[in-house]
Order: C-alpha cells, then structure tokens, then sequence
C-alpha cells in the first residue's frame, strides 16, 4: 500500500507548479447541467465542471471523459 493520504497532500500541496483550485457553488451546479452525452458519476461531473468553468485542459486516463467532446482533454500518448 502507498504511503498516508495526509503524507501525500502535505507532500503535494508544496509544489510549486501545482494549483489547487476551490470546488465552488457555481461549479456543482454546473456538474448537474453538464451539456451533451455523459455519464452520471458525480466526481468526473465536478472534474469535467471544473474544467469547464475554468477553461483548462484535462490530463486524464479515464476513457469516459476522453470521449466527451464538450471538455478539452488529453490521455496518455
């Protein structure tokens, strides 16, 4: 088994590069009215919101939201 889940965040969070970014009101409501075809996993939903809201790419392995088209993402080349 890997290492503590708090390790990890406190590990994580001092990178300088990365940026967290809060999960807001509006950003839950627009996991609910996601446009087009997509499943109803209510974590991918705010993943695929967040994106959305904030205009940013997406670096997943997760083939469902490879395959929706309404999120700029990338997978694995």
């Amino acid at each position: 088994m890997g290492e503590p889940i708090q390790l990890w965040l406190d590990r994580v969070v001092t990178i300088p590069t990365l940026h967290l970014l809060a999960v807001t009101p509006q950003i839950l409501l627009d996991s609910t009215q996601i446009p087009g075809e997509f499943h109803a996993d209510p974590a991918d939903r705010i993943i695929v919101a967040t994106a959305r809201r904030h205009a940013i790419r997406l670096l997943t392995t997760d083939a469902k939201i490879l395959r929706y088209q309404n999120v700029d993402a990338i997978g694995p080349q």
